[in-house]
């Protein structure tokens, strides 16, 4: 578990995804892990302007209105947590939206962890084959299944394409029998 107290997006370790060079190899490329703090407005205002500038529509909007709607009712809840990865090395007190790869929100329940929303850079996404970088939300996987050990993940996925994704990364259906989308990883 996680408890650092901020005013700011709090960095938490430096996390490795894969960059492609120009003669199209991939290798190792540090970037970092922050977690966001809810009740700061630099922080909150990354959130909407990566809303806005990630398309139509994302999962970086529901997690900002989710944030917005915890501040403003002052119930800001210490189990829930916004982590980034960020190409960005310093100064998080003023993060860049620019520099933003991937933002998820996390809850930490008392039996199941649960990975609410997970986006991706559209960018750099899991079905955009021209991107210069892969493994982010992988990464971001990995980091949670790392930090909240104690505990299985689930996940609810509506989408095919993103079932897939959750199956690369040894989430298991709640149900074979079912046709369910929601996933768990012990």
């Amino acid at each position: 578990m996680l408890n650092n107290i901020s005013f700011q997006a709090n960095f938490i370790k430096p996390v490795v995804i894969q960059e492609k060079d120009t003669k199209d190899n991939w290798h190792p490329f540090k970037v970092s892990m922050v977690e966001l703090d809810k009740t700061s407005v630099e922080d909150r205002k990354v959130l909407y302007e990566i809303s806005k500038s990630w398309g139509t529509y994302n999962y970086v909007s529901d997690i900002y209105n989710e944030v917005l709607d915890e501040f403003l009712s002052e119930k800001i809840d210490p189990s829930k947590h916004v982590f980034a990865i960020t190409t960005q090395k310093a100064d998080y007190d003023n993060l860049r939206r620019d520099d933003v790869m991937c933002i998820a929100k996390f809850n930490e329940g008392k039996k199941l962890n649960e990975l609410e929303y997970i986006q991706v850079n559209p960018e750099h996404g899991y079905v955009n084959y021209d991107s210069n970088y892969k493994k982010i939300g992988t990464t971001m996987i990995k980091f949670l299944s790392e930090a909240f050990n104690n505990k299985p993940i689930s996940v609810f996925s509506a989408s095919g394409t993103v079932c897939e994704f959750y199956k690369k990364n040894d989430f298991k259906p709640v149900s074979e029998k079912e046709e369910s989308n929601y996933f768990w990883k012990a």
